[in-house]
């Protein structure tokens, strides 16, 4: 190999090495977890319910999202936020044209900091 070669594969491989310290110094993002039981009552198209969840270390403007296991294909939206320190507000609302019972089921709410 020519010294430039050499030389240019040195350098990249330095620039390598700043590149992964300087990720292994970053702080990654957090994730905390909550599940609860929730069985929502029945709700009538365009019908609204909510509950809180508690998720400690939560912080407001945090992003958070839930899922609940019973929803399924259903058209409805379920949508959660940091309410509050340590709390997510969980949201589910029917937009379809009928009415909808959703079963209890397992409430997940994940939170990024």
């Amino acid at each position: 190999m020519s010294d430039a070669i050499t030389e240019r594969l040195i350098e990249e491989i330095v620039t390598l090495r700043q590149r992964v310290a300087s990720l292994e110094t970053q702080e990654r993002p957090r994730r905390l977890v909550a599940a609860v039981t929730w069985d929502p009552p029945s709700l009538a198209a365009g019908a609204v319910a909510a509950t809180t969840v508690s998720v400690p270390g939560a912080a407001v403007g945090d992003v958070a999202v839930a899922d609940h296991d019973q929803i399924g294909a259903r058209n409805v939206l379920l949508s959660a936020y940091v309410q509050a320190a340590d709390t997510v507000r969980v949201v589910l609302r029917n937009e379809t044209g009928a009415t909808v019972d959703i079963a209890s089921g397992t409430l997940r709410v994940v939170v990024w900091k």
